[in-house]
């Protein structure tokens, strides 16, 4: 089950102004839905790192941790 329509995806680049430089803060909201949705469905999630870009696993981290 994806928790949402992927058409909707434009959606977030219009609110962060679909521009590449706020392209980690839409990935980063959408993961945080992700983990969101599949919280009260699953005991934990797995995360992957992506190339270079730790902190936003430790970010994503938190956020599952605190829910």
């Amino acid at each position: 089950m994806i928790p949402f329509n992927l058409t909707g995806l434009r959606s977030y680049g219009l609110r962060y102004g679909g521009s590449l430089e706020n392209a980690g803060a839409i990935g980063m909201e959408i993961a945080r839905e992700i983990v969101s949705a599949v919280g009260s469905e699953f005991p934990g999630v797995y995360l992957i790192t992506p190339f270079l870009h730790f902190d936003s696993t430790c970010e994503l981290a938190r956020f599952a941790r605190e829910m």
